[in-house]
């Protein structure tokens, strides 16, 4: 069982910054495995867009979930002004 969504994703991520680990966890989840389909053990790769000035501590957090909870294979966080 996981949690549902969030309802307000406007109080999740506010001007490209996290606010609220726990909810960006359940959105998360929500995006990759009902939205996009995955399947627990059959996780794939991510490729992160982040906003520019966004710090370390932040990004690591963001590494940590990516592997640690949603087991990815491989990440690339890149900032968007570069991938566009």
């Amino acid at each position: 069982p996981h949690p549902p969504p969030p309802t307000d994703i406007q109080q999740v991520v506010r001007q490209g910054h996290v606010t609220n680990w726990e909810e960006f966890e359940a959105l998360l989840y929500y995006i990759l495995y009902d939205l996009l389909g995955w399947e627990l053990g059959k996780e794939g790769n991510v490729v992160v867009a982040e906003p520019l000035l966004v710090g370390r501590p932040e990004r690591e957090q963001l590494t940590q979930l990516m592997f640690e909870t949603f087991n990815v294979n491989g990440l690339f966080i890149q900032d968007q002004a570069s991938l566009a």
